[in-house]
């Protein structure tokens, strides 16, 4: 996420700042509390789930 005035990267699950070149390593890296949960919340738009056999 992004704050609004500062343009500022962080992460929604743990307010962390995290780098605006490359975001999303807060999320690959090991070492994170984050790791592996950067769809942690997401839902599934309703009108999608026709299409998963196909997309996947």
């Amino acid at each position: 996420m992004v704050y609004g005035t500062c343009a500022t990267y962080f992460c929604y699950l743990c307010g962390r700042f995290v780098d605006k070149t490359n975001p999303y390593s807060h999320f690959n890296a090991n070492n994170s509390q984050c790791f592996g949960r950067l769809f942690e919340g997401a839902t599934i738009d309703a009108g999608l789930e026709e299409y998963f056999d196909v997309i996947l």
